[in-house]
């Protein structure tokens, strides 16, 4: 274990936390705001913001478990 590697774990945390929040934020947005309150405009934000915070925990996932087999 180097010396950065407990900030490189902390970093790789704080991100998967932020992107989850982010997830489940525009989730509420999709779900609240567009069908059960029917307004279009939150829903698009849900989809989008849900969507982007998802590829980018697919692409950290994917990113952690090419680093994990290759060691």
């Amino acid at each position: 274990m180097t010396s950065r590697e407990p900030v490189r774990r902390a970093a790789v945390l704080a991100i998967t936390i932020v992107c989850a929040g982010a997830l489940a934020f525009g989730l509420w947005h999709l779900i609240v705001g567009g069908v059960i309150n029917g307004n279009p405009r939150a829903a698009s934000f849900g989809i989008t913001l849900a969507a982007v915070a998802g590829g980018f925990l697919l692409g950290l996932t994917a990113a952690f478990r090419r680093r994990r087999s290759t060691r």
